[in-house]
């Protein structure tokens, strides 16, 4: 890649290096990109070389179950993933070019995202308790003063690939009370 002194990061592009996405035909990921003036647009392609062999046979182009397209602010993909498994997985090699070509270099960058089949139907299930009793949702818990109050989460995903955050909504610091987290802020299934 060619970039002018005055373009330098020409091309901006944010996507994580895993997409999860639903099965559908097709389902959809979609992949935001910038570009500064004085370039004007933008186009989004498969960066595949001739002849590359595809996942299923020689076929000399990537798989026809997966497109890219460019659309306003980005690159959308499509997967015709409906034959597949939960947690198969695609990879992607996509192109993003801007134009107009200046001083006779081509502005573009390359990225390679993996696209994975997770169901996408089914929230969280998330359970509380505090002294071996359930927490029910919106229920206040009374904490003892001076002794170390604990309330136990435990979350499972019937489809996996959620991210779970806890917080509490108001602690009572005049009391002196605290919030001392046991695990990692956030926690993926």
């Amino acid at each position: 890649m060619t970039i002018l002194p005055s373009l330098a990061r020409s091309i901006s592009v944010t996507a994580p290096s895993v997409l999860q996405i639903a099965k559908g035909s097709p389902a959809t990921a979609f992949i935001p990109v910038a570009i500064p003036t004085p370039l004007t647009s933008f186009t989004c392609t498969l960066n595949v070389p001739a002849g590359f062999v595809g996942s299923q046979s020689a076929i000399g182009t990537y798989p026809s179950e997966v497109t890219v397209s460019t659309v306003a602010g980005g690159c959308q993909i499509n997967w015709n993933n409906a034959a597949r498994n939960l947690k198969d997985k695609m990879p992607v090699p996509i192109r993003v070019t801007a134009a107009p070509a200046l001083a006779g270099a081509t502005h573009r960058t390359d990225l390679d995202i993996i696209l994975e089949v997770v169901d996408k139907t089914t929230a969280p299930v998330i359970t509380a308790t505090f002294g071996g009793q359930a927490i029910a949702n919106n229920q206040l818990v009374k904490f003892n003063l001076n002794t170390v109050n604990t309330v136990f989460f435990k979350v499972t995903d019937p489809d996996v690939g959620a991210t779970v955050y806890v917080a509490s909504a108001t602690i009572p610091t005049a009391y002196g009370a605290t919030l001392t987290p046991l695990g990692p802020q956030a926690s993926p299934l």
